[in-house]
């Protein structure tokens, strides 16, 4: 069974690969066409979910060192 941590952590990296992969499909083919506005929250949001991939990871790693 996973602990607190490892599960939390697991949420978090799941959450962030799904960010990921929404981005990658729904506004990276269409990333020229996007105006200043939209392209400037793409890349906040590409930000947020590669922090969370890094939370992520951090948080299941360091579950399973305990």
């Amino acid at each position: 069974m996973f602990t607190g941590t490892e599960l939390t952590g697991i949420l978090i990296l799941a959450t962030g690969i799904t960010l990921i992969l929404l981005m990658l499909v729904k506004f990276w083919p269409r990333i020229k066409q996007l105006d200043t506005d939209t392209s400037t929250l793409v890349g906040i949001f590409t930000l947020l979910a590669i922090g969370l991939l890094g939370l992520g990871g951090w948080l299941s790693v360091s579950g399973l060192l305990h």
